[in-house]
């Protein structure tokens, strides 16, 4: 007897350049041949429905995991696995996001259990939309072959990262939850803001995933986030005056959001600018907390440390 899971990543647009490749290093992607369709176990139509069979056999890629066993699965064995392949998708969401801004989603997962002539299917929901940093839903977003090395490379330090630094904290824990560690706060920050469609309420939670990363307490919080990710950034080719100034405009985006009041009509237009910043410095940061031990070690360390931390480092620079 045969598992089957299948799914598709809904406004991902393969660009191939040099030789096709039939899979796409450790995701399982299967790139399909031009008007292919993927081996679909029995019943695919029936159980499915035309209309998203039709999104599954129309994508240009699939992803599809076999699992043979001599026993057949319980029930919580089956949500188990189900309930996994929806946490490693949620990754490969999240990595694709480390790799470049996107607005990549799982809509349904699907599966199959096939013994013999006789096949059995169901399906479950993804529990995230992401969108692009400046709000868009529908539109493709083209992944090259390097993307998708760097996809996969990345994926790799997210996963074993989160999984050591974690505790038990899953993307379905509670983001309260003590066992989420400053670096999985951040990613739920970030997560909840890639689900919204207005740039202003993904900045103030791209703001409180600041602070799950370099905050210390409530006192100047403006101010010594800003001048903290100036600092951290420094390194990577930002100038530190301007980011600081960024993160100062975003905080006070921020805190209109926050009490709930309302914008000129012409601030809205240069808000959604300023979220695609916010947006692409909190990926640079958490690509360089992946890469770099010591900003791990940083952002694993007590208030009192990052205190020292940032405090020898600002002296230091003048």
């Amino acid at each position: 007897m045969a598992y089957t899971i299948i799914t598709h990543f809904t406004n991902l647009a393969i660009h191939d350049h040099g030789a096709p490749q039939p899979y796409i290093n450790i995701f399982n992607i299967k790139r399909k041949d031009k008007g292919s369709s993927p081996d679909l176990p029995l019943g695919a139509k029936e159980t499915i429905g035309s209309i998203e069979l039709n999104k599954i056999i129309s994508a240009d890629h699939f992803l599809v995991k076999y699992i043979d066993t001599a026993e057949p699965f319980s029930h919580q064995q089956l949500e188990n696995i189900m309930s996994l392949w929806g946490e490693l998708t949620q990754a490969m969401i999240f990595s694709s996001w480390l790799t470049k801004d996107n607005n990549l989603r799982v809509d349904k997962l699907y599966f199959c259990h096939t013994e013999g002539k006789n096949s059995f299917w169901g399906s479950g929901h993804a529990s995230i939309y992401p969108l692009s940093a400046s709000g868009e839903a529908h539109s493709e977003c083209s992944f090259t072959n390097n993307d998708f090395k760097r996809w996969s490379e990345i994926y790799a330090l997210f996963f074993d990262y989160t999984v050591n630094v974690a505790d038990g904290a899953t993307f379905t824990t509670s983001v309260i939850d003590a066992k989420h560690p400053r670096f999985s706060r951040a990613v739920n920050f970030i997560s909840s803001a890639r689900s919204e469609s207005e740039p202003a309420m993904k900045i103030a939670q791209y703001c409180s995933a600041l602070e799950s990363l370099f905050g210390t307490d409530s006192s100047e919080l403006t101010h010594r986030l800003s001048e903290r990710t100036a600092i951290f950034l420094r390194d990577c080719n930002h100038n530190p005056l301007d980011v600081y100034n960024n993160i100062k405009k975003c905080y006070s985006i921020r805190s209109t959001v926050t009490h709930g009041d309302s914008f000129k009509e012409s601030k809205i237009a240069s808000i959604k600018d300023d979220c695609i910043t916010l947006d692409g410095y909190l990926r640079e940061i958490l690509n360089k907390i992946l890469t770099s031990k010591e900003a791990q070690n940083l952002i694993e360390s007590s208030k009192e440390q990052i205190n020292t931390y940032f405090n020898n480092k600002l002296l230091r620079a003048l």
